[in-house]
């Protein structure tokens, strides 16, 4: 659940306050929440949460209500008759890149060149190429107990330790993924996406790209200027992601562990999270990045509490969180340290001001929320030397949940997206 990731409570011996001491962030003390109303589940129209985006396409709707759960927005969206749910703001702008690429995706396969590639692949190749990716369990077991080790880059897919969105071991040795990750980058979209009609409609133009000698240059190179001006233009050349596109999972991981290592992230913690199964290569790369760019003490205090994340969703909250620390550590005061607050990672300033900086989309009193202080209150920890604190959501603040954390005393600040020059 979203609401997991921000149970906290402060202890009252580490503040100066005292009715900083009193309340912590969503959580008050059983006094002031016998005192306060919940408030109802909040809706939204897309449209206005979205402006300016195109939330209808030719073959997909994004629907206009949206649902608050108190943390993030909920949105549905219906592509070629499949309905999906996506939760969270930037996650929705990132699925609505993903759809503007599929209308490229399908344009390329429209061409005569694709369509001749595609009939070539068909004369036996890709229909033997999917064999082999689908072959028995004794085909597997018998490749990586024999030769496994011995093919460059397949040795994470083999061996354990790869996300849910990685390729399996013959899609690498015959190469699948790295034809995948050139053509996802040319798309503009993330080559370990797991948004199914994204994700199908890539991975058939990648194996046509394998078993039909179809290469990326020739693939785009048909389309109308307006079509390849929007490839260019969903191309980036963010490092980050070029990194993601020529390295291989298995490489990428020995880099973050190195970036890990540099950071005193302790052994454990660290492998634990890179063969986390819920972050993909992508959301792994991107996060220790984030980090790497804090420079602040104890940056482990986020890595043992990413890899308690259960699902893909919870992944990318906690790289959006990663690089909101990083952004408000670099554009905004640099920290000293990142501490615990409950289960919670804050930056605490040299002032000794904790800074909690947090990827929701707009905060509700709700009763999940007021419910969470009982048992958040036991995970008390020893936070020395504050001053002071403040709330940063990336989203926003409903009156109500404003005036309750004002009255303890944080100073709030709400839709800081612009302030932080977060990336959409």
């Amino acid at each position: 659940m979203i609401k997991a990731l921000f149970e906290f409570s402060l202890p009252a011996r580490a503040l100066n306050t005292p009715s900083l001491a009193l309340c912590a962030f969503l959580l008050l003390c059983p006094q002031a929440n016998a005192q306060q109303a919940v408030e109802r589940g909040a809706e939204f129209r897309a449209s206005d949460l979205l402006p300016g985006a195109r939330l209808l396409g030719p073959n997909y709707v994004v629907q206009e209500r949206v649902q608050n759960d108190g943390f993030v927005n909920h949105y549905t969206v219906s592509v070629d008759g499949g309905s999906y749910i996506v939760s969270g703001n930037a996650l929705m702008r990132q699925r609505l890149d993903e759809l503007a690429a599929l209308q490229t995706m399908r344009a390329v396969e429209r061409t005569d060149v694709y369509k001749s590639s595609l009939k070539k692949a068909a004369g036996g190749a890709l229909r033997t190429v999917k064999g082999l990716a689908t072959s028995p369990v004794q085909t597997v077991q018998g490749v990586a107990t024999g030769f496994g080790t011995f093919f460059k880059g397949v040795g994470h897919s083999i061996f354990g330790g790869a996300s849910n969105q990685e390729e399996g071991v013959l899609k690498t040795m015959i190469g699948f993924d790295a034809v995948k990750r050139k053509f996802a980058y040319k798309f503009g979209v993330d080559p370990y996406t797991s948004f199914p009609p994204v994700k199908e409609r890539l991975e058939e133009i990648s194996w046509t790209g394998v078993a039909g000698n179809l290469t990326v240059t020739a693939a785009f190179q048909p389309l109308s200027k307006g079509a390849r001006a929007a490839a260019k233009m969903a191309k980036t050349s963010d490092a980050v992601k070029q990194l993601v596109r020529d390295t291989p999972p298995v490489k990428l991981k020995e880099i973050n562990a190195r970036k890990l290592k540099a950071m005193d992230v302790d052994e454990t913690a660290a492998e634990l999270f890179l063969e986390h199964p819920s972050f993909s290569p992508t959301q792994k790369t991107f996060l220790v990045e984030a980090l790497a760019r804090v420079g602040v003490h104890n940056r482990q205090a986020f890595i043992k509490r990413a890899i308690l994340v259960q699902n893909e969703e919870m992944a990318f909250f906690m790289r959006r969180w990663a690089e909101m620390i990083a952004a408000y550590h670099t554009h905004i005061q640099p920290s000293t340290r990142l501490v615990r607050v409950g289960k919670a990672p804050f930056l605490q300033r040299q002032d000794g001001v904790i800074v909690g900086l947090f990827p929701v989309d707009y905060i509700s009193w709700n009763e999940n929320i007021a419910g969470r202080y009982a048992t958040s209150m036991k995970d008390i920890p020893n936070v020395q030397n504050i001053t002071g604190g403040e709330m940063w959501f990336e989203g926003g603040v409903s009156p109500k949940a404003r005036q309750i954390l004002e009255s303890a005393n944080w100073k709030v600040y709400e839709n800081v997206g612009g302030t932080l020059k977060l990336d959409r």
